[in-house]
Order: C-alpha cells, then structure tokens, then sequence
C-alpha cells in the first residue's frame, strides 16, 4: 500500500502522540493507584515508559523517513569501510531514492 508523503507523515505523529499519551496515562495511574509509592516502583514504571518511548521514536523516524532513504543514509555513513568507488554507487543510490 503507497501513501502519500503528508498522509504517512500525519499518521506517524497521530501513532508517536497515541504512544507517548498511553505512557503518560500508565505513569498517571502509578502515581493514583500505588500506595505507599516506593522509589523503586515508580522508577520501573517509568524505565518500561521509556523502553516503549525509544521504540515509538524508532518507528516515527523510519515512518517520515522513506526506508530506502533511511537505508541509503545508512549505507553512506558507513561507507569508510568501502572503495571510493562503491561509496559513489551508494551516494547515487541515496540520492536517487529520496523523497
């Protein structure tokens, strides 16, 4: 299925917003529900908000980003490794495949 740039741009804002408003709900109800509130609870809660954060990010990033640019940008970082002629195929390769 190809959407278009602003659609796909759209819906990963409206999915990265639902995930952080879900997190910040489950901090909220930490902070409601659990009493006596211990350090150490609150200090899981939000070490598992931040794992789920880090993943919503990941997927924001690779949503606006097209994935064959994400890639090519990738791949030219990482082209020291490489001859001077491979990196200027993945150099045209990045910069045919941007959107």
């Amino acid at each position: 299925m190809q959407l278009q740039p602003r659609t796909r741009t759209v819906l990963a804002w409206s999915l990265f917003l639902a995930s952080v408003g879900g997190c910040a709900v489950g901090i909220s109800l930490v902070l409601v529900v659990v009493r006596p509130l211990q350090a150490r609870v609150l200090a899981g809660n939000v070490l598992s908000a931040l794992v789920y954060l880090s993943f919503a990010v990941i997927g924001l990033v690779l949503s606006v980003l097209s994935f064959p640019r994400f890639l090519g940008g990738f791949r030219s970082w990482s082209t020291w490794t490489r001859s001077k002629e491979e990196a200027r195929r993945w150099q045209h390769h990045a910069s045919t495949h941007r959107s």
